[in-house]
């Protein structure tokens, strides 16, 4: 016997995902996943903005750059959160939220994880890399490091954090479907309902 999810219908007042749109979300279920990804982003980037101005130091044989390159390094991991937190705030408000919001709408009737992850990952590596070199340009900071980790790291926070929040609420609409199955069962087995076929 399969209950058509009035469990789920009862939690958001209508039925979210249907057959025909099988990744539909509520804004909470995408405020977690945008959640998700920026703090992802924010505690990874200035790490990889780090390692990757180590590694710019590594082509090359002027100790004095090596020396800046070991010092700037240590500048971004202790003080890189402070900085960055404007901009990815921003970012996630002004560009990479609204972007992401209409992505998923556009893949609502798509059921496949891997469409979305890939979709999300390039998502983020674009409008990672758009506001890594905003804040390079404004701040000064080396344009191919900024941009090069931005964009990594917005390319796995961003689809990590949907992934999170997807996984989430699909296993929530599998609790509250057995949940309201059972109690169907439940009620139909004491005569206190009707029986459905």
């Amino acid at each position: 016997m399969t209950v058509p999810a009035p469990g789920i219908a009862g939690r958001y007042g209508t039925r979210v995902r249907t057959a025909e749109l099988p990744m539909a979300f509520t804004f909470g279920e995408f405020a977690g996943g945008a959640w998700r990804a920026w703090w992802t982003f924010s505690w990874v980037f200035p790490i990889a903005f780090s390692l990757a101005n180590l590694a710019g130091a590594l082509f090359t044989t002027d100790s004095q750059w090596w020396a800046n390159s070991i010092v700037g390094s240590v500048y971004i991991l202790f003080f890189g959160y402070i900085w960055e937190i404007p901009w990815t705030l921003a970012g996630l408000a002004l560009v990479g939220g609204p972007c992401a919001w209409l992505l998923g709408l556009a893949l609502r009737r798509v059921r496949s994880l891997r469409v979305h992850l890939l979709a999300f990952g390039l998502l983020g590596l674009v409008v990672g890399a758009l506001m890594s070199w905003l804040a390079g340009t404004v701040m000064g900071l080396d344009a191919i490091g900024v941009v090069a980790s931005g964009a990594l790291v917005a390319g796995v926070a961003v689809p990590y954090g949907w992934y999170r929040a997807a996984k989430r609420a699909l296993a929530e609409d599998v609790r509250v479907r057995e949940h309201a199955e059972w109690t169907v069962t439940a009620t139909e087995g004491k005569g206190l309902g009707p029986s459905v076929e």
